[in-house]
């Protein structure tokens, strides 16, 4: 078996390889050369596709020579604008082929002639569609002329559409006349793209990543010492556990003994978590750029309220996400906490490291019940100071701690049966996290077993499913209220859809398969694309049909996290906080299971991915933070992420090959010393 596994890995590198060189690279785009066609407009709309709900048609001016009005910056055709009582928008769009890896810069001469008045954020604009943050957007009355330019780094996209015009359909324009005129999307040269301050690079669906590391003394700092102490605690809490098993019993103690001593190790395990985790909130912005959005979205939920802000947003959250950072916005108000300050940045991490705190209550509880109060404190220790845990709800002030909780939840109601309550935790966990869904293939499985297998369940699960659709829809009401008369009743859904499925910030930064062939976004093209998506599916099946053989449901949790795991390894652009659900769900089966051998690969597995995320922060500079801190693409060819991609690969065949022996041939090996038989393993499934 463990051959096989090599020689599976040796030609999936191979294939990665080969995958990504069968296409040839586009070829090459001079620099400082407009690639629109037509972009002065002088003749007048061709090469441009128009899209508007206007009556009027737009105007193209034709001035002479010879006429006063006559400007060589400006020649003799322009388009003009102009809006309608009843609301209106109109766009002119054009698309073209971009080089990967290059910075572009987008401009257009605009005047508005007429204060523009609309319904939502945008009045006059350029931009690329579908990429809301890569825009300029101009809506008071100017003098003259003005030239509108926005910034882009092209990571991952082979083509474009360049949009420009007077409002959108979600953002209907009631006053004002504008014109426009040379449109203009040229390729920066490598000199005047270095020069570029981060600051001015738009976040546009990733093709806005600064090709330049910003590496400070602090973030050196921070990255070995995480990175060495964070292997080093893996590797110790196994020996600890090891030897308080070793230990010889002594005299039993009460029940109340018992219970006193479980509540003292809870209480200093939530302590050295909290403390941990404010510390670190404390002293650093962490992901600066996430954060800031963070702060801004929760003041401007407190400012114009939910339904408002919501139909105005520029950048994404989950649903639940939201409502939480609504909540955050209004308590702010009172408490004078201001976006941008660190005590605001403090404030709106609260619920990631609560979500974390009850992660932890649930684990040592777990591990307290089958085990006992000193194993206990170890497990929650370990989870405490784990420092990929602590860097995304202390450092990053994301809430994939919140969906994290809410999976394990979902796992452990599975395996109770408590089919009501599975259901419920895995609504809670999609409504925080997408990448709640990747397992949602596996949960289907799962029920649609049981409903075979057992008669009384098939009037509870099929409710229980409406139900959690229902409600799901319910929920989103609140956030799409302004949408309906737009005629987009499900634009939530639509978010939610579209932002599962394009790439995230830092997919572009995991140690995986592709990163140890030293392909990165850069260089990654269709074939590789196609290439992870299928490795994406056959994890996803092969998950299922282990399930299906094996049929416990304790190890499903196991099956579970190497599906996550596998697909963090395994696949390009994938989300890097799935190597956190993973991670934990792992974590949970090893704890209550005390299998020694997924303890040390989930301690390996543990230690790459916190060197994954500190060397992700280390080359944006975000540990210092600042100006300029942001999301920063890892070079394809970078040392450090081949090496340790290298490592995670190895550990993923480990793991494949641990899965496998317990869940097919029934073989468990617990920590040394540890009471209970293999056979008496065994019968806990």
């Amino acid at each position: 078996m463990k051959k096989k596994l090599i020689m599976l890995v040796l030609v999936l590198a191979i294939v990665c390889v080969v995958a990504v060189a069968c296409e040839a690279p586009a070829a090459s785009i001079a620099p400082n050369t407009n690639i629109l066609s037509n972009g002065n407009l002088e003749r007048g709309a061709t090469d441009w596709t128009l899209n508007s709900t206007a009556t009027a048609k737009p105007l193209f001016s034709a001035i002479d020579k010879d006429e006063a009005d006559y400007d060589d910056r400006f020649g003799a055709s322009y388009v003009t604008l102009k809006s309608e009582s009843k609301g209106v928008y109109t766009q002119y769009a054009q698309t073209v082929a971009l080089d990967r890896g290059a910075t572009y810069c987008l401009s257009a001469d605009v005047y508005v002639t007429t204060t523009i008045t609309a319904g939502g954020n945008r009045g006059a604009y350029i931009g690329l569609k579908g990429y809301t943050y890569v825009a300029s957007n101009v809506t008071s009355t100017e003098k003259e002329w003005t030239t509108v330019k926005v910034y882009f780094v092209n990571d991952t996209e082979e083509e474009v559409t360049v949009v420009f015009g007077l409002g959108t359909d979600s953002s209907l324009v009631t006053e004002g006349t504008v014109r426009f005129d040379n449109i203009s999307l040229v390729k920066m040269s490598e000199e005047d793209a270095k020069a570029l301050l981060a600051i001015n690079l738009r976040d546009g669906n990733k093709v806005d990543f600064d090709a330049n590391y910003n590496k400070t003394t602090e973030d050196t700092i921070f990255t070995v010492l995480v990175s060495v102490l964070g292997a080093g605690l893996f590797v110790a809490a196994y020996f600890v556990l090891r030897a308080l098993r070793s230990k010889k019993e002594g005299k039993p103690l009460s029940e109340n003994k018992k219970n006193w001593m479980a509540t003292l190790y809870m209480v200093i395990v939530l302590v050295v978590a909290f403390a941990v985790r404010l510390a670190l909130s404390m002293t650093t912005f962490g992901y600066g750029s996430n954060l800031n959005a963070l702060m801004n979205y929760a003041s401007n939920m407190a400012e114009k309220g939910l339904w408002a802000s919501y139909y105005e947003a520029s950048t994404y959250y989950a649903p639940g996400v939201t409502y939480l950072l609504y909540i955050i916005g209004a308590l702010s108000v009172p408490l004078k906490l201001v976006a941008g300050t660190q005590g605001m940045a403090i404030f709106v991490k609260i619920p990631a490291i609560l979500a974390d705190l009850a992660l932890l209550v649930i684990v040592f509880m777990g591990v307290m019940k089958r085990k006992d109060a000193l194993s206990a404190l170890v497990a929650g220790l370990l989870l405490a100071v784990c420092p990929v845990l602590f860097i995304a709800s202390s450092l990053w002030g994301v809430y994939v701690s919140v969906g994290v909780l809410f999976l394990v939840l979902t796992f452990m109601a599975l395996r109770e049966r408590k089919l009501i309550r599975m259901t419920v935790f895995y609504f809670l966990a999609v409504m925080f996290s997408e990448e709640a869904l990747l397992l949602l293939p596996l949960l289907l499985v799962f029920a649609i077993l049981t409903y075979v297998k057992r008669p009384e369940t098939r009037v509870v699960l099929p409710v229980a499913a409406t139900l959690a659709f229902v409600v799901g829809y319910a929920v989103t009401v609140p956030l799409a209220i302004n949408f309906f008369v737009a005629g987009h009743p499900f634009i939530v859904l639509e978010r939610y859809c579209t932002h599962f499925a394009m790439n995230n910030h830092f997919a572009l930064n995991s140690f995986n398969l592709f990163a140890m062939c030293g392909v990165g976004a850069d260089t990654m093209n269709t074939a590789g694309t196609v290439m992870s998506a299928i490795l994406a599916a056959a994890v996803i099946v092969a998950g299922i049909l282990i399930y299906l053989k094996n049929r416990s449901r304790k190890d499903i949790l196991l099956i579970g996290g190497w599906t996550m795991m596998g697909l963090y390894v395994l696949c390009a652009r994938m989300d890097w906080y799935v190597v956190l659900f993973g991670l934990v769900l792992l974590f949970v089966y090893a704890a209550k299971t005390m299998e020694k051998r997924v303890l040390l690969t989930v301690g390996g597995l543990g230690a790459v991915a916190t060197v994954n995320a500190c060397y992700a922060l280390y080359v944006g500079g975000n540990v210092k933070g600042g100006v300029g801190a942001g999301a920063v693409s890892i070079a394809s060819h970078d040392p450090v992420a081949i090496v340790f991609s290298v490592v995670a690969v190895v550990l993923m065949g480990l793991l494949t090959y641990l899965t496998v022996d317990i869940c097919l041939r029934g073989r468990s090996m617990p920590v040394q010393a540890f009471r209970g038989t293999n056979k008496e393993v065994k019968e806990e499934k």
